[in-house]
């Protein structure tokens, strides 16, 4: 797989210099890569999207088509799941939609965004900026969205295997709190690290500047509290970097591996989402599907060369991947690891222990929705 920031340097249109000041920053506030080219006016948004729909191997859509598309096919999806999932209905081309996301690569996204659209969906590629400007515009507009939208999907039940496909669509019931978290605790030694080849060193320390940990007892409080599965992910890679200096959350849908949300140090996320890998084929996934967890080094075999080029530098040197289950069905993986150093193995059984909290939180996302229904 190709990395959006070697794309852009081998089309000559973003320097090395400029790639470094954009990387740093989203190591250190968790924002796409994408959008800091965009704000800091390394790239225009034409050469930021052609390298995009390269990446991700799907076509783009731009803000001013975006920002022109018919209301009536931005009010097939409600304003607050387009919200949450990045993703914009723009064009309604008779039996198929085509919907704007800012990761189009989101299986279950898409599944969930098909509930309300009810048509076979095209998913294109565009900017952060260009799906919340949308989003935005959505909502200013003098619309009334169906008021029982959320209650209409909720009613239609096939039966166990519905119930397990509409885990993935929206809550009627919304947390008071989300992120309660406790004091941060203090920064640790700066170790030097390379964001990306050939490129000067960046001081790092463990998760975003701004990120605050969590302890057992607030995540265990935040999982009972959580409405659905973006929720749960986002407060396990939460708990992740608080014990090692990068999370990655990987979602299963369909026996398709796929990046789903990262935080932590050399993070890029339009390189992680970007990554697909099928579980009939040779890899570190594969290996630990039937077991508790693993760590140590990743072996060098062709899939998981690209799930290494996703992570960017430095590489891993030994990862822990814990798999998330349902009933015994496989769900979703959590990668953790201390770029370029070995990882401890004493916080495992932790994260162990994280990862069936948030499988039966996803269990009770299942049973809430057929209560509602």
């Amino acid at each position: 797989m190709a990395r959006l920031g070697e794309i852009l340097i081998e089309k000559g249109v973003l320097s090395l210099t400029e790639l470094h000041t954009a990387l740093e920053t989203c190591h250190r506030t968790g924002a796409r890569l994408g959008t800091q080219l965009l704000e800091f006016g390394y790239v225009e948004e034409a050469v930021l999207l052609d390298a995009l729909s390269k990446q991700v191997d799907c076509p783009s859509v731009s803000r001013t088509k975006l920002l022109h598309s018919p209301v009536e096919v931005r009010r097939t999806l409600p304003v607050h799941i387009a919200r949450r999932l990045q993703a914009v209905p723009f064009a309604d081309a008779g039996t198929c939609v085509k919907v704007a996301m800012t990761n189009p690569n989101d299986r279950a996204a898409i599944e969930e965004i098909g509930t309300y659209v009810r048509k076979t969906l095209i998913p294109h590629v565009a900017s952060e900026g260009a799906v919340l400007a949308a989003i935005g515009a959505a909502e200013a507009e003098d619309v009334d969205w169906p008021a029982d939208a959320d209650a209409e999907v909720a009613g239609r039940s096939d039966g166990e295997a519905d119930g397990w496909n509409r885990l993935w669509e929206p809550p009627r019931l919304r947390p008071a709190e989300l992120f309660r978290t406790t004091a941060a605790r203090p920064s640790e030694q700066t170790v030097i690290m390379a964001t990306f080849p050939d490129l000067s060193p960046v001081g790092a320390r463990r998760g975003s500047m701004f990120e605050p940990t969590i302890d057992d007892r607030t995540f265990s409080e935040l999982m009972y509290q959580t409405c659905h599965r973006d929720g749960i992910a986002s407060i396990l890679t939460r708990l992740g970097v608080s014990i090692y200096d990068r999370a990655c959350l990987f979602s299963v849908n369909h026996g398709i591996v796929s990046g789903w949300m990262a935080r932590g140090r050399s993070v890029v996320t339009e390189d992680l989402q970007s990554l697909s890998i099928s579980l009939d084929e040779p890899s570190i996934f594969a290996d630990v599907g039937h077991a508790d967890s693993f760590i140590g080094p990743i072996r060098s075999e062709h899939a998981n060369e690209d799930l290494i080029e996703a992570l960017a530098d430095p590489a891993p040197v030994e990862v822990v991947l814990v798999p998330i289950r349902v009933k015994q069905r496989l769900v979703a993986f959590l990668l953790c690891d201390d770029p370029g150093h070995p990882v401890a193995r004493e916080p495992v059984d932790r994260l162990v222990n994280a990862c069936r909290k948030a499988g039966i939180a996803l269990e009770a996302l299942v049973l809430r929705t057929k209560i509602l229904s």
